[in-house]
């Protein structure tokens, strides 16, 4: 029951982490190229406190779905900031940002996990288990890994809010209309990935074979 406890808190605490870090960087993007454009507005000054206050409130990052679903199969997603790119260059930098931030999440902790438990005597399961910092320390950085490498492989999925829609934007803007029409659907088959355990059964088999290497 303690690990049951230990394992849920960590999980729900590592998702909401990876969503922050992987949202607030593209809001950050979208801010610093979208200066130049709303110069020559009177409203500028407006505008540049409001956006700033706005990527600011983090909460707003948190999806209440995506992180259930990242509690209960560890595979959810994180809510974007609604900004309206126009510029395709911009689209394409926040979608690289987004695919390279949980990449980075991914390999950051798993090299903590391999320098600080695996190649330690902290993986005595004795020891783990009786030490209630090292086992919540543990799941924190394992799910950090684990939900960011879910979240990586559920952001390949061409829907439009995510990182593969905002590459598809920059890229090709009547394919992007195109996968907003089918957006609907297209997040059915996401959902029915996520609940059948395809993903986190891929990024499991990954994640696993990284840590015994």
């Amino acid at each position: 029951m303690k690990e049951a406890l230990l394992s849920v808190s960590a999980a729900l605490v590592a998702a909401i982490v990876i969503m922050i870090l992987h949202e607030l960087p593209k809001s950050i993007i979208y801010c610093v190229r979208s200066l130049a454009e709303w110069k020559e507005q009177p409203n500028y000054e407006l505008r540049r406190k409001r956006t700033a206050r706005d990527i600011c409130k983090l909460w707003k990052y948190i999806d209440p779905i995506g992180l259930l679903l990242c509690v209960t199969s560890y595979s959810g997603f994180s809510k974007p900031y609604m900004y309206r790119m126009k510029d395709r260059k911009t689209n394409k930098i926040a979608g690289f940002t987004g695919f390279l931030m949980l990449l980075l999440i991914a390999v950051l902790n798993i090299l903590i996990i391999r320098t600080q438990f695996i190649a330690t005597d902290v993986t005595d399961i004795t020891k783990v288990h009786s030490n209630i910092t090292i086992l919540l320390s543990f799941y924190f950085f394992y799910f950090m890994a684990y939900i960011s490498m879910n979240m990586l492989l559920i952001n390949l999925i061409p829907i439009s809010t995510f990182d593969m829609g905002l590459l598809i934007a920059g890229y090709s803007p009547s394919k992007y209309f195109s996968i907003i029409k089918n957006d609907h659907y297209i997040k059915l088959i996401l959902l029915f990935t996520v609940l059948l355990g395809i993903i986190s059964t891929i990024s499991g088999l990954i994640l696993n074979t990284l840590l015994v290497i």
